[in-house]
């Protein structure tokens, strides 16, 4: 669409504008890829009993490179990974994102930053894909201990197989952020958040708006303890899809006997205000890997070397599959060996 190569373009351009102004400087790359084996007990995220199971194999390929001038600086990243089932190749996909992150010093107390990404998932034999580009520009104001930050962003989404889906998404974030000591710092943000749908849905287009409060705490003391909490309100030109939610995210990440782990919990509670009725409309997400509700995250890595190291994940998905808020489960189990270059 006319819409899409225009944003990636623009993305694209503004990459190159930013990359060249700061040629010839110091520059830091990393790259390191990952072969992992798992398990997945429910492969088509299905809500009944019929679940099917398989296991795959995965290969994850990560590559960041930083560059630095003065007081600007650049990121930049590639991360991409396969799937392969070994019984129901029709669930074999990739995964590819694009990330840049700049940022300036205008002086001592204000920053500019502007950063996106660009992503596509995409199964090999069924011709179904998505694309997720971002663009977001910000500035941030240090004060003694508060940063605060405005954000504003512009996104775009299309799925081959759900035109009814695709939309543009923009809106703004105003953050504050306060570190009362070196191991503890809080955070509150505001998001304001439209999507405009650009095919029409059921009977006509559609046009979201959600509002979000979240507030935060993070704790370092040779670990990190923090905890998300989330308010968001979400209206609708349909009225099924008029919602509110409430969310906790609690997370740590620690060492133990030269083992870092990490845990990430997330609880939601979400209340429609109607239900639709499935046997008028029966549509389903796009992707319901992408609209996790719940989740319970175990992961580890464990150094060999400098550059050898055996990774481990244990996860726990109870998501959102259809809009009258049934769940489905899903439990992966990996293991795998991670190289860095």
């Amino acid at each position: 669409m006319a819409q899409i190569n225009l944003f990636i373009q623009s993305l694209l351009f503004i990459l190159l504008f930013v990359t060249t102004s700061l040629c010839n400087i110091k520059q830091i790359i990393n790259v390191s890829t990952t072969t992992s084996f798992f398990s997945d007990n429910n492969i088509y995220e299905d809500i009944n009993s019929k679940k099917i199971d398989d296991n795959f194999i995965q290969l994850w390929l990560q590559a960041n490179s930083t560059f630095k001038k003065n007081q600007q600086f650049l990121n930049f990243s590639i991360i991409g990974n396969t799937q392969q089932y070994f019984n129901f190749s029709d669930e074999n996909k990739y995964f590819g994102r694009i990330n840049f992150d700049y940022l300036k010093y205008l002086s001592r107390t204000n920053i500019l930053s502007i950063g996106g990404f660009y992503s596509r998932k995409s199964w090999y034999q069924v011709e179904k894909f998505y694309d997720t580009s971002i663009l977001n520009l910000a500035y941030t104001r240090k004060s003694g201990k508060y940063n605060i930050t405005m954000n504003t962003f512009i996104g775009y989404s299309q799925y081959s197989y759900f035109s009814e889906f695709d939309n543009i998404n923009y809106g703004i974030r105003p953050k504050l952020c306060y570190r009362m000591s070196k191991k503890l710092s809080f955070s509150l943000f505001f998001e304001s958040r439209f999507n405009d749908f650009q095919n029409s849905f059921i009977s006509k287009k559609r046009f979201d708006k959600s509002n979000t409060v979240n507030f935060g705490f993070e704790y370092k003391n040779g670990m990190i303890l923090g905890s998300n909490f989330e308010f968001v309100n979400t209206k609708s030109n349909y009225d099924f899809l008029i919602n509110n939610s409430v969310s906790i995210l609690p997370y740590l990440s620690a060492e133990f006997h030269d083992i870092y782990y990490q845990i990430i919990v997330k609880w939601n509670l979400k209340k429609y205000k109607n239900k639709i009725n499935t046997d008028q409309v029966n549509l389903v997400f796009p992707d319901p890997e992408a609209n996790t509700n719940n989740q319970i995250y175990f992961g580890f890595d464990r150094e060999f070397t400098n550059k050898i190291s055996i990774t481990g994940k244990i996860i726990f998905f109870a998501s959102e599959y259809k809009y009258q808020a049934d769940f489905y489960e899903k439990f992966l189990v990996g293991i795998g060996l991670k190289y860095s270059f």
